[in-house]
């Protein structure tokens, strides 16, 4: 917050007199927070899921299941977090090990 404050107290001396201050500061920390955004994807998806889990990426496969579904996901596991529907979490724990069993055993993922 610090950072923050002292990136707009410059922005605001670059800006002028009367002058308004733009709400990104001077931009080098939003510039600095989008390399490392960009760089966590980079790492999560070539590292992640090509080298270590030898798959290709789910969002790769279908674009449209990955941005509907991964966000309903993250809401869930939200959700287990702080303890709601604990039932559900099992069950989709149970269904999901089923649905792996099965699709390794048709061998349509070689899983590592």
């Amino acid at each position: 917050a610090k950072l923050v404050k002292l990136d707009q107290k410059v922005a605001a001396g670059d800006a002028g007199e009367g002058n308004p201050t733009p709400w990104y500061g001077t931009g080098k920390i939003l510039k600095f927070a989008a390399i490392v955004h960009f760089l966590s994807w980079f790492l999560q998806i070539q590292i992640g899921h090509k080298v270590i889990e030898g798959a290709q990426p789910a969002s790769l496969q279908s674009l449209g299941g990955a941005l509907t579904v991964a966000p309903l996901f993250a809401f869930y596991e939200g959700l287990w977090l702080v303890g709601i529907n604990r039932g559900l979490q099992e069950t989709t724990k149970v269904l999901v090990d089923q649905y792996t069993n099965e699709i390794c055993a048709a061998g349509s993922i070689a899983m590592k």
